[in-house]
């Protein structure tokens, strides 16, 4: 396949397909302090602004609140484990998500 041929909006997704499993796999590696996580928030609403309708709302913003809380570390212990189960169940969304928009399903 030639990488010149496919639209922009196709290889942004792949991007960000690859960039939102990457940042899962940092996040598995117990770093919660990492500041990668900060600068995927900052792609994530390039894209969900670049790109209109691709995205839900509610998940972005839940997962940038989830994210500066894990940032400045203020919880520990359960309350920190819940909100890390929080920010992987909202990838998991954005991977689900990207991968539909790449297949063609429908909205969801």
């Amino acid at each position: 396949m030639n990488l010149a041929t496919l639209p922009v909006f196709d290889m942004v997704t792949v991007l960000m397909m690859a960039l939102t499993l990457a940042i899962i796999g940092v996040r598995l590696g117990d770093h919660v302090t990492s500041n990668l996580p900060m600068g995927y928030t900052l792609v994530l609403m390039f894209y969900y602004r670049g790109f209109p309708g691709t995205l839900d709302t509610w998940p972005v913003f839940l997962y940038l609140f989830c994210v500066v809380f894990l940032r400045v570390d203020v919880l520990t212990g359960l309350a920190q484990k819940t909100l890390r189960f929080v920010e992987f169940a909202l990838l998991a969304y954005v991977c689900w998500r990207l991968t539909g928009l790449m297949l063609g399903w429908p909205g969801l």
